[in-house]
């Protein structure tokens, strides 16, 4: 095959010269048509690569988000739980005492703020 691929054949007279210039026709076009899909295919391999990298990361920002809701939520539930212990003026001393301002916050809101600077301690 290699020597009947190295003879050019448009000079052999053979039978095989007809049959070399079919097969190095079909190469081409071949070849020629099959380079487009390559590059996309390279191209999708790489573009899926980077979204799938990003996509990554977005996951791990979404999961840290969660991670601070869920934190909250729990911070919160505690505060509702306790919340009853103390009146609303009580709350407003300890406040003045630490010089927290207090105005426009809810009774929950006022007894986080305290909890989460260690001014108030629950169960």
């Amino acid at each position: 095959v290699a020597a009947y691929a190295a003879i050019d054949p448009l000079d052999d007279d053979s039978v095989f010269a007809p049959l070399a210039r079919i097969l190095g026709r079909a190469t081409i076009e071949t070849a020629a048509t099959t380079t487009p899909k390559v590059k996309a295919a390279i191209l999708a391999a790489t573009t899926g690569e980077e979204e799938i990298t990003a996509l990554k990361q977005r996951i791990r920002e979404l999961e840290e988000e969660n991670g601070e809701l869920r934190r909250w939520v729990a911070r919160r539930e505690k505060v509702d739980e306790n919340l009853s212990a103390f009146t609303l003026d009580e709350l407003r001393d300890y406040a003045r005492r630490n010089r927290i301002v207090f105005t426009g916050r809810t009774k929950a809101q006022l007894f986080m703020t305290l909890w989460e600077r260690g001014i108030i301690k629950i169960n």
